[in-house]
């Protein structure tokens, strides 16, 4: 099996559970760091990831998509800054102009469980104005809806509201239901930092009735 599968289905496991994983023949791992990878995986079938052999993957690793996927399973861990250089190191190779934009993004979120802010808005407004220009209206309803996070925990509750609202009526055109859901549950954590409890309440209710109809 390619390294690549493995790495995603490393991820997946972190949401879903290890049973997939357990069907995956160790010696059978193709790619330039397998040895790595099989650790990392066996490491993940008893319910860790280990920052060590992360770093190593991180340093070794030249494939943008693997380095993605590295990336994407070090933030769901919690190693944000190690997510952080691996996402960085992505972006210096990625030549997809469809991938990019996608890396800054998550770059991004890797800079926001830092706590750095403002990283995080750079990147955001960066990817959103990719997104713009490419018509990628989804991808750009998820980038302002964090943007619109990112901007509730500096207090700058205007601007988070414009965001998110901005994501809203995207994904309102779209039809898309679990994006309503999440969006007006922001929405109403926003009103609820400003102490507008009514207005908070109202988009709580109809965020729960979004997500009971999915």
């Amino acid at each position: 099996m390619d390294q690549l599968v493995v790495l995603q289905e490393i991820y997946a496991s972190l949401s879903k559970g290890t049973g997939s994983l357990r069907e995956i023949d160790i010696n059978a791992i193709e790619g330039c760091c397998n040895d790595l990878v099989a650790g990392l995986l066996e490491d993940s079938l008893n319910g860790r990831i280990d920052e060590k052999i992360c770093r190593e993957l991180s340093d070794k690793l030249i494939d943008v998509y693997e380095l993605k996927r590295l990336g994407d399973i070090c933030r769901r861990a919690g190693l944000a800054r190690l997510a952080a250089d691996t996402y960085k190191k992505a972006l210096s190779l990625c030549l997809d102009p469809v991938l990019s934009p996608i890396l800054k993004s998550n770059l991004g979120q890797a800079y926001a469980d830092q706590g750095d802010i403002r990283r995080a808005l750079s990147c955001y407004r960066e990817a959103a104005d990719i997104f713009s220009r490419e018509e990628d209206r989804i991808s750009l309803a998820h980038v302002l809806g964090n943007l619109a996070s990112a901007y509730r925990k500096v207090g700058d509750y205007g601007q988070a509201l414009e965001n998110a609202h901005s994501s809203l009526k995207i994904f309102e055109e779209n039809g898309d239901r679990l994006g309503i859901a999440q969006m007006t549950g922001s929405i109403g954590r926003i009103y609820a930092d400003m102490g507008e409890r009514e207005k908070a309440g109202r988009y709580f209710e109809r965020s729960l009735a979004d997500f009971q109809r999915q």
